[in-house]
């Protein structure tokens, strides 16, 4: 399965869960929220959630005062003020 994960295109399994992702790219301690086509998914959904082909996942990382994440490849810091997880 081809999904794009933060900006750039990856190949997962196709039974690969969203926490399966996760723990592939090694970043299961940095991950806070995750969005898949602009929606979030809940952190306890993380291992029930398989994505389709083509989805758009959205890894953020909360830092002091928001949270960081990614489009493009270009870095975007939003206010934790704007979010209601």
């Amino acid at each position: 399965m081809q999904v794009i994960v933060n900006g750039e295109t990856k190949n997962f399994d196709n039974n690969f869960s969203l926490q399966d992702i996760i723990v592939n790219l090694q970043i299961e301690n940095k991950v806070m929220a995750a969005a898949v086509n602009m929606d979030i998914v809940k952190k306890e959904n993380w291992s029930n959630f398989i994505p389709n082909e083509n989805d758009k996942i959205e890894l953020l990382q909360f830092v002091g005062g928001g949270w960081l994440f990614w489009v493009n490849k270009r870095v975007i810091l939003l206010k934790k003020e704007q979010f209601h997880i």
